[in-house]
């Protein structure tokens, strides 16, 4: 069979072009590759989980601790995060995770000359025009860089770079301090940080820009297809490289844009599924899915609305594929092992139980109204707040995509039912848990929900056209009605992004924070050395660009400390340091005695 197959694929290499054949082989060589590095992630993990599993919780604390014992919240770490309870509970973690590496590696063994000697037809991955992706890339890098100068870095790229990225990698793996410790966005952003010796602030906001070029570069790749014109889908991706939440996160050192384009990766690669019926694909679906959950955990709303919709796709068709559940089922046992040292090291509470996503138990009337309320402003928010908020329009747009189910056309079907999906999943999520996400949570809802509207009006348009003749005639009416009313909208989203960047990114002003900080530490002699309290991670930071030695923890030996007002004072500083003053945010200010 091995020699058939063998001389089948020579065959059919004989009659493919130079370049086919090379990207043939680039193919072949990634696959093996992430073969590979899917057998060392089988072979890691369950070393780390019979580790554990054999090893008792104080020699774990200290191995964990000898890595690194100056980090965020370090005093209260064994009380609230690694504790007995949870070691108990890591164990059956561990097990489970144990089952799941033999289970990988028993099945690489048996498929290994699959994997790694054979050759088999690359993916359809998109062919790029040269120019038209250039042009792609400018447009990114133009926003980018106009949106990123606008704005200081903020309290949360602070805590993300300071308490996340800079720690000890297997730290950062393994610590779920809080939600917007973004876990392997952070590992990632330490790694390039280390390598280019740069600040992680800065590192990750240029980890999104590439992040955010590959967005628009998706967006153009599926419009383009759909419109079967370059020209008319660049038109429609200037206003979705302004669209604010992409556009604003796309230079932020945060996991948000990273997520975003998973998020189109998977869809695409879905949307492929639905209308070729090839489960190849889906390879890359779950591996897009899999490196989506990496970056936020709330790819969870994504993930829920593939499942109904193939769910939807097979019930439609009334034939069951396996091989595609068998992907989901990989994307579980993947998201399973990347998170498994947090929920060893950090306990399952930490990802599920945190203030940030746990129920408040509401009555269901209050939650509704809250929820209707909420809903209201995010879809204001998608179109930057249209003319004014609550203005008709807004809703208008938000609802447009449902055209698509009544429009003639299967793609058209298709994307709505998908559309409709998306947010009714979003919606039975939000009851279930009782809580809203916070606005940008929602970036690939807010993504996705433009590029779609942007679809519906291009095919309104081009129905309503169908029956002039004249090519000269539908290019002007065309430009009229789709390429002039979004040329418009994008300088609306252009100024309204500007003006309210600094504030709309975590509805606090960062610049107004970035200032406060600056007049702060103006105050202090050149030269003397400043430790900071756990929650002064941004005077840290700030304070370590300029003339000052600085100390994450302190060791009694500073000249000042830094500490916020009602946070625990540690012993080391109320023996050796006397409250001087407060600051401009309310904070205080110790003086060594």
């Amino acid at each position: 069979m091995a020699c058939k197959f063998h001389n089948e694929w020579y065959y059919l290499a004989s009659f493919m072009t130079p370049a086919q054949q090379k990207i043939d082989l680039y193919y072949n060589i990634a696959r093996r590759l992430f073969y590979t590095c899917l057998i060392g992630l089988f072979v890691t993990a369950l070393v780390f989980a019979v580790y554990y599993f054999t090893t008792g919780y104080e020699t774990l604390t200290k191995w964990f601790l000898s890595f690194n014992d100056c980090f965020y919240r370090n005093t209260f770490w064994t009380r609230d995060f690694f504790t007995p309870e949870a070691k108990t509970k890591g164990n059956y973690f561990a097990a489970a995770a144990s089952v799941v590496c033999i289970a990988g590696l028993v099945y690489a063994g048996i498929n290994w000359k699959r994997f790694f000697l054979r050759k088999s037809e690359p993916l359809p991955i998109p062919k790029l025009s040269l120019p038209w992706s250039v042009a792609v890339a400018v447009l990114g890098l133009v926003t980018w860089y106009l949106g990123q100068s606008l704005v200081k870095p903020s309290s949360d790229e602070i805590f993300s770079a300071v308490n996340c990225s800079e720690l000890p990698h297997f730290q950062v793996l393994a610590y779920y301090m809080l939600p917007n410790n973004h876990i392997y966005f952070n590992f990632i952003n330490g790694f390039v940080m280390r390598w280019t010796h740069t600040d992680a602030v800065v590192t990750g906001r240029i980890i999104s820009m590439v992040a955010y070029i590959g967005v628009l570069f998706c967006i153009f790749h599926w419009l383009s297809g759909l419109f079967k014109s370059r020209l008319w889908a660049f038109v429609a991706i200037v206003p979705a490289a302004l669209q604010f939440t992409p556009w604003a996160f796309g230079f932020q050192s945060r996991g948000y844009e990273c997520q975003l384009l998973c998020a189109w990766g998977a869809f695409l690669t879905l949307y492929s599924y639905v209308n070729t019926g090839n489960a190849r694909i889906m390879k890359l679906n779950a591996l897009f899915s899999i490196m989506g959950f990496a970056f936020v955990p709330t790819f969870l709303y994504f993930f829920l609305t593939q499942l109904a919709t193939l769910v939807f796709v097979q019930v439609y068709n009334r034939k069951l594929t396996w091989r595609v559940w068998k992907y989901q089922s990989i994307i579980l046992a993947g998201v399973f092992l990347l998170y498994l040292p947090a929920l060893c090291f950090s306990g399952v509470n930490a990802l599920t139980a945190n203030d940030y996503v746990k129920s408040p138990h509401l009555p269901f009337a209050k939650y509704f109204n809250n929820w209707v309320e909420v809903t209201k402003y995010f879809i204001n928010f998608i179109f930057s707040f249209v003319i004014r908020e609550n203005h008709p329009l807004n809703f208008i747009l938000f609802f447009t995509p449902l055209l698509l189910l009544i429009l003639p056309g299967k793609h058209q079907k298709q994307t709505g039912v998908f559309y409709l999906l998306l947010w009714v999943v979003w919606a039975c999520v939000c009851f279930y848990m009782q809580r809203n996400p916070f606005s940008r949570n929602m970036i690939f809802h807010y993504s996705l929900t433009f590029a779609f509207v942007l679809y519906t009006i291009h095919s309104i348009v081009e129905l309503v056209l169908t029956r002039i003749k004249s090519l000269q005639l539908k290019v002007a009416l065309k430009t009229a009605i789709f390429a002039a009313p979004l040329l418009l909208f994008s300088v609306h989203l252009a100024k309204w992004g500007k003006e309210n960047v600094p504030f709309s990114l975590y509805f606090m002003d960062v610049n107004v924070m970035y200032n406060d900080y600056a007049s702060d530490i103006k105050t202090f002699p050149p030269g003397c050395s400043i430790a900071c309290s756990n929650e002064r991670y941004c005077f840290y930071y700030y304070c370590r660009t300029g003339p000052y030695r600085t100390s994450r923890c302190p060791t009694g030996n500073e000249d000042y400390f830094i500490n916020v007002g009602g946070e625990q004072v540690p012993d080391v500083v109320s023996k050796n340091y006397v409250l001087e003053r407060h600051g401009i945010g309310g904070f205080e200010i110790y003086k060594h005695k």
